[in-house]
């Protein structure tokens, strides 16, 4: 799992691409979810309850941003990436490792 994470979080290296209008709330949610993948990376595929709720918290958000409306491809593909590393996240098999 922490392998396609860090996959995934390779390939989302870059700019943030445009946001549509009035995306309130976007940008601190992207930065949320990437301070806890960062997290989740560097210590190997570890989080504790706290982070892994915050994760948690951040799914509706991500699903909404994830198909905004065209011309905004690029923006589309950006928090679909981040939703598929905080679904890796949550659903991380190795569970008895997670910190508690």
């Amino acid at each position: 799992m922490v392998h396609e994470v860090a996959r995934l979080w390779r390939a989302h290296a870059g700019p943030v691409p445009e946001l549509p209008a009035g995306a309130t709330g976007a940008a601190g949610l992207d930065i949320v979810v990437c301070g806890h993948v960062l997290s989740y990376l560097t210590a190997g595929g570890r989080l504790d309850r706290h982070r892994l709720d915050a994760v948690a918290e951040c799914l509706p958000g991500l699903r909404r941003w994830a198909s905004p409306p065209p011309p905004h491809d690029a923006a589309c593909t950006y928090f679909r990436r981040l939703l598929r590393m905080a679904e890796l996240i949550l659903n991380d098999p190795d569970g008895a490792t997670r910190q508690q």
